[in-house]
């Protein structure tokens, strides 16, 4: 038996950033259907722009496997997600590169969850894309992932976390070099 203080148990990231993917999962969705009505889309044509709580349980379940995965597709870029607390998170930029990245590994994920035996194929006039590669994808679907990847800080601060560099941007250390 070892004693250990509550304040070590709560303050553990994983603990407090597992626990949060709810958190993560709804600020996801608001962000996703906030971007598709400002494009003038309504509900009768994306079924997913409805309230968290009126939203079918496989997108539930959808935006819970990406909250889970920011943190790995953010280790991908040399950052990370941290929560914040008493006090505005910073919002960073990121780089056309990090963006470009970010958005191919949603692909994927999006591909992956897609492929799986549980997913009933949603529809829609996406819904054959989960066959496709990044790289055979048409290029506005590869914009829309970009433009969802980089309003991801600012969804992530709207649900008090921010990233955090772990290590500077390649074409920073590239020029810092040169």
């Amino acid at each position: 038996i070892r004693a250990v203080g509550l304040l070590e148990l709560a303050c553990n990231v994983d603990l407090v950033l597992d626990g949060s993917q709810e958190v993560l999962a709804r600020a996801i969705h608001q962000g996703y259907a906030r971007h598709h009505l400002q494009l003038g889309e309504t509900t009768e044509q994306n079924k997913s722009l409805v309230p968290w709580e009126d939203l079918s349980e496989e997108l539930r379940s959808s935006n819970r496997d990406r909250a889970h995965k920011i943190r790995d597709h953010l280790r991908e870029i040399g950052c990370s997600v941290v929560p914040v607390l008493g006090r505005c998170p910073a919002v960073i930029a990121l780089t056309p590169e990090e963006i470009e990245q970010l958005a191919r590994l949603e692909h994927e994920r999006w591909r992956s969850e897609h492929r799986r035996p549980s997913s009933t194929g949603r529809g829609g006039k996406f819904a054959h894309l989960h066959q496709l590669s990044w790289d055979e994808c048409p290029e506005d679907v590869k914009q829309f992932n970009r433009e969802m990847v980089a309003v991801m800080p600012s969804i992530l601060a709207k649900a008090d976390f921010e990233i955090h560099r772990i290590q500077e941007p390649a074409a920073a250390r590239l020029s810092q070099q040169g």
